[in-house]
């Protein structure tokens, strides 16, 4: 898989979450409890999130667009990231001999 692809779709995957998580945080349509469980996750796996919490914010769309290109950011590297290892080790299988 070339990087601009793997980038691509680590990128992909981190706006959906981004989306997904804040989307339910902000509708809370589980019970008290599950929704204590979604805020940490959110909090987990959108870590720029907690950002929106300082007071350099100041609107709520400001956080939601820092939140989403943080996440597309910080996954896409993620993605290249598993890409070259995949490839060091696809790599390394094919130099051994058989």
């Amino acid at each position: 898989m070339s990087v601009k692809k793997a980038f691509s779709y680590g990128a992909l995957a981190g706006v959906g979450l981004a989306i997904l998580l804040m989307l339910l945080d902000w509708i809370r349509p589980f019970p008290p409890l599950m929704n204590a469980y979604l805020e940490r996750a959110t909090f987990r796996f959108c870590p720029l999130f907690v950002m929106g919490f300082s007071s350099d914010f100041h609107t709520w769309s400001a956080v939601v667009a820092v939140t989403i290109l943080g996440n597309a950011v910080l996954y896409g590297v993620f993605g290249v990231f598993l890409s070259l290892v995949y490839r060091a080790v696809r790599w390394g299988a094919q130099q051994v001999p058989h």
